[in-house]
């Protein structure tokens, strides 16, 4: 069967249902393409026992932009829900203790989550001279704020946003308001105090019946423009410009040629889909490494935990030698995740740092005598989810952002033919909503 169609999206996860989404409200025919039987992609809720499970993100951050646009634009704001209060105070765990991260520069000073000696290094930062090249976070921050500050604050932050190692990450491509800022005032500190730009919402929000509510909301909007269960054999590239997509569904071959195709797939699956279109695109997006990612949910009894769970969760740096990267607080971040009178925890784990984590059957077991002692346990959990991922997160090492470049470089040679997805630029889920929403606008000549 060979159909036409003037738009075409593959990949139904947040990046292609927001080009679809944006295209279509721009009076576009689209058509997007999800090989599995739902879309949303890694935002999935599961419910199970009562309790409210996310197997991915467990928060949109900002309600500016693109999601802003979004969610007005599908009548749902009054099912949204802020995090609580007590979202805002976060922690990291050192030396068997779980502290606060400071949040104002006297409550810093009276931490013991750092060293006097490592203090005294941070507030030296802005005498520092800059640095020259492409750093990894590493490099970068231990420059700055010492190796202290880094390997402990830097660490646990970039393993609960990347599940990624400081030694190979690249700075800029990472963080690259913190680079842009060292580049123009030569110091961190300076470069803040300095700056005028607005600052960004960080409020933190989901929906009352979880993440997927949003992804859900967008399918019933596009309604037939959505097709499951199509998997991408190949692509092929015609004289007039215009791309003759090969896919397989249930009921055999379906052929889609289309002037303007946008793959919103992960980088390893759009570098197989476009070798035939353009050899340079394929072999530099399957440079891009991904980190695995393991997620374990326990629900306990209230009574059960002694730590008190007043906040996000705890992130837990490399050189405390754990295998938890991190505990996600969920009954404490929103409300109703939990049956009253107990509570949600989420238990990640794996990531760059320990690739082995993804096969290792004995790893839950593992985490929980990790974290019982962390909060204290007095029981077992009366509930147990678990979900792993093989390739879960990108990781933008050294030299991504040429790698990105040249992607970019080569697009050019192929009108028509756009490429999105967190593995370029942006790993958080509302700014792939924002870069889908670019995609559509350009792709729609608007």
């Amino acid at each position: 069967m060979s159909i036409s169609k003037e738009c075409v999206v593959i990949g139904g996860g947040i990046s292609g249902l927001s080009s679809a989404f944006f295209l279509k409200r721009s009076g576009r025919d689209v058509a997007l393409y999800e090989k599995s039987d739902r879309v949303g992609g890694m935002i999935h809720t599961v419910t199970k026992e009562g309790f409210m499970l996310e197997e991915g993100p467990n928060a949109y951050m900002g309600h500016e932009g693109a999601i802003c646009e979004m969610i007005d634009g599908l009548d749902i704001s009054s099912q949204k829900i802020l995090a609580q209060p007590l979202a805002k105070n976060r922690f990291i765990y050192r030396r068997g203790r779980i502290h606060a991260v400071p949040q104002n520069p006297l409550k810093f000073m009276i931490s013991p989550l750092l060293s006097w000696s490592s203090k005294c290094r941070i507030l030296m930062e802005p005498f520092l001279t800059k640095g020259r090249g492409e750093e990894t976070i590493g490099q970068f921050f231990q420059k700055r704020i010492g190796p202290e500050a880094t390997r402990i604050l830097i660490d646990a932050w970039v393993c609960g946003i990347y599940a990624g190692n400081i030694d190979e990450l690249s700075a800029e491509a990472c963080f690259p308001r913190w680079v842009a800022l060292e580049r123009k005032h030569r110091s961190l500190f300076l470069g803040l105090f300095k700056d005028k730009s607005p600052k960004r919402d960080r409020t933190l929000f989901s929906f009352k019946s979880g993440m997927s509510y949003l992804p859900s909301c967008m399918e019933q909007w596009l309604g037939k423009s959505i097709f499951k269960k199509h998997h991408v054999l190949n692509v092929e590239k015609t004289k007039k410009d215009h791309y003759t997509v090969i896919l397989e569904n249930e009921q055999g071959e379906l052929v889609v040629e289309t002037p303007t195709l946008i793959f919103a797939t992960p980088a390893y699956v759009t570098a197989e889909a476009l070798q035939h279109v353009d050899v340079a695109i394929a072999t530099s997006l399957l440079r891009i490494a991904y980190a695995p990612l393991c997620v374990f949910h326990w629900g306990f009894q209230k009574g059960h935990v002694l730590k008190k769970l007043n906040g996000f969760g705890f992130l837990v740096p490399r050189s405390q030698r754990k295998r938890t990267l991190g505990v996600l607080w969920n009954s404490s971040l929103f409300e109703q995740r939990a049956p009253q009178d107990h509570v949600l925890l989420t238990v990640m784990a794996g990531g760059a740092i320990d690739p082995t984590a993804y096969a290792d059957e004995l790893l839950m077991n593992q985490l929980y005598r990790e974290i019982k002692e962390m909060l204290d346990f007095q029981g077992p959990p009366v509930m147990t989810h678990e979900k792993r991922y093989l390739k879960a997160l990108p990781q933008y090492r050294l030299g991504h952002l040429a790698m990105r470049a040249k992607v970019e470089d080569a697009l050019k040679q192929h009108p028509g033919l756009y490429i999105i997805g967190n593995f370029l630029d942006g790993i958080s889920t509302v700014e792939c909503i924002e870069k889908g929403r670019q995609c559509a606008l350009k792709a729609a000549g608007l």
